[in-house]
């Protein structure tokens, strides 16, 4: 299945990249989709899903972001055109891929806006910079 997929999308995709490797990511400066191969068949649709992911990446024409509110954002819209994607190419969506992933990017976020005074979330004002509304703590 994935292979399969991953041949279908360099013959419908020409212009992009796929190369093997680490993780699954989404290179627009190079215009190159690395995605990891699946060890076993357990792990297909998974990994076809993300790999669709990171081509709707691609086709929204994601390349970076000023806030993490943007980057749910701009993952929430990737995953909701890998759905539209996984139609098109007859792939089961993995909506459990889906919720997993996005509740990372959550957490993540969440943790980086944590005041490490007070332990309330702060407001983001630069890409690596939060102030906390409780406390004022920078």
């Amino acid at each position: 299945q994935f292979n399969k997929l991953l041949e279908e999308l360099s013959k419908d995709y020409p212009e992009i990249i796929f190369a093997a490797g680490q993780d699954f990511s989404w290179n627009s400066v190079s215009s190159k989709i690395t995605y990891t191969l699946p060890k076993n068949t357990a792990h297909q649709n998974k990994h076809a899903n993300k790999l669709l992911h990171e081509l709707a990446h691609c086709l929204l024409k994601h390349s970076n972001y000023k806030s993490d509110a943007e980057l749910l954002h701009i993952e929430s819209s990737a995953w909701e055109l890998a759905k539209k994607l996984c139609k098109t190419y007859k792939i089961s969506f993995n909506t459990k891929e889906q919720n997993e992933s996005l509740a990372s990017y959550i957490e993540w976020a969440s943790s980086r806006s944590r005041c490490p005074k007070c332990t309330k979330n702060g407001l983001q004002t630069m890409q690596t910079a939060f102030v906390c509304p409780n406390c004022s703590n920078s």
